[in-house]
């Protein structure tokens, strides 16, 4: 389990290097854990679940980020003191930008297309011959998903991540102020 394996050099080093020194958008990915399909029972049913389990997990994180953000409502609105006050909100602005960015990862992710989990779901429900085309141009789509991101195409997921987004900050204040009353 070591994290260094997943490090890939363009996209872990020198694109988020890039990002931070000269003001790009930040874009970066790392080598994807790799799966053997031999040691499934059901490789096609088996590799759906595998590749779901990314993006769900986003979205749980998004909701643990979301109940740790009603804590921090929850402790501006009793009075935290003037330190303490600044420093919950500083940490509910960090939870708001991590419960953000998993939503947009979670999203992304599930685009249908081979390099991303998205593809490997749709993989579940498309003829094997089709999928296995798609799996062979796997190269050229990852370069089209970064042009793609570069040229701000991806500017449209942020529609449904901030209304989802919205409403979890919704559902952490409204909760807040249920148990505060």
């Amino acid at each position: 389990m070591n994290p260094l394996a997943h490090m890939d050099l363009i996209g872990t080093v020198v694109l988020p290097l890039a990002a931070i020194l000269f003001g790009f958008p930040f874009f970066g990915w790392a080598k994807p854990v790799p799966v053997n399909p031999r040691n499934l029972r059901r490789p096609r049913e088996d590799m759906f679940w595998i590749a779901l389990a990314g993006p769900l997990s986003n979205v749980l994180f998004a909701f643990v980020g979301a109940f740790l953000l009603m804590g921090a409502f929850y402790f501006l609105a009793v009075g935290g003191g003037d330190a303490a006050g600044g420093s919950v909100r500083a940490l509910a602005e960090m939870l708001k930008v991590f419960v953000l960015i998993t939503l947009f990862l979670a999203l992304f992710n599930m685009i249908p297309l081979h390099p991303l989990d998205g593809g490997k779901v749709l993989a579940r429900f498309l003829p094997e011959d089709i999928n296995r085309k798609l799996e062979d141009n796997q190269p050229m789509v990852s370069w089209a998903l970064i042009l793609v991101f570069v040229m701000g195409g991806f500017r449209y997921l942020a529609i449904p991540v901030y209304a989802v987004f919205e409403w979890i900050l919704g559902f952490a204040l409204g909760m807040t102020r249920m148990i505060l009353s």
